[in-house]
């Protein structure tokens, strides 16, 4: 165990190897040993599965402003679409957890998108659940006509994103992806059938990309 130098108490600054302060005598709290830099930086960065997860968040980050770019004339940002298209499409009570979940937001910033599309008259709060503290959201006549109109333009950006790969190709792809997700909410203690109830079953293998069924988040 390593002390930190610095008192707590007094802020006086004390030998490395002290356990008490040398000015004030109050006990100095002790503190988890330095993690070692990695030996190899590069070679770390460079393991196949590191590769793949770096990519992913490469393809996503870059491919989000694609679709930010193309919602732009819509109003619509990328997070506020698949808001609206949860609660559009998820069956309901959609709550703000279970779009917390989807969004992988905390619940915090849920509610603060959700406040953001309520005050813009797109989304409300319903209180009919058995829990009365308890709300479902779901989409008012002009959230549903601000869907309708950031639709074709998300849609075309996905397309667009996605044009380089060709649809025999989609498949595997798919399922990769598919596998990665699922593996990671199971070791974080979720069922991806309890989240993604849109979600392709496990046991229906499809034929073409076409057959795919999604979980509507965009």
């Amino acid at each position: 165990m390593r002390y930190p130098r610095t008192c707590p108490a007094c802020g006086a600054d004390n030998r490395p190897i002290a356990k008490i302060c040398d000015q004030c005598g109050v006990p100095l709290a002790s503190a988890p040993d330095a993690v070692p830099a990695p030996a190899d930086w590069q070679a770390d960065l460079n393991r196949p599965r590191v590769v793949a997860a770096r990519m992913l968040n490469h393809a996503y980050s870059v491919t989000y402003r694609l679709n930010e770019h193309r919602l732009r004339a819509s109003g619509v940002s990328p997070v506020q679409f698949r808001a609206l298209t949860l609660a559009r499409l998820l069956p309901p009570p959609v709550t703000p957890s279970l779009l917390a979940l989807h969004l992988a937001l905390d619940s915090r910033t849920v509610s603060d998108l959700v406040s953001r599309l309520e005050l813009n008259g797109w989304i409300q709060r319903v209180r009919d659940l058995p829990d009365r503290r308890a709300v479902r959201l779901e989409l008012t006549p002009v959230g549903e006509t601000v869907l309708a109109g950031a639709w074709a333009p998300a849609v075309s950006s996905f397309e667009e994103a996605w044009s380089v790969i060709g649809e025999e190709e989609l498949t595997p792809v798919i399922r990769v992806l598919q596998r990665v997700r699922d593996a990671s909410l199971e070791k974080l203690g979720y069922r991806p059938e309890d989240i993604y109830s849109l979600a392709l079953p496990a046991d229906d293998a499809p034929t073409s990309p076409k057959s795919l069924k999604t979980d509507g988040t965009g």
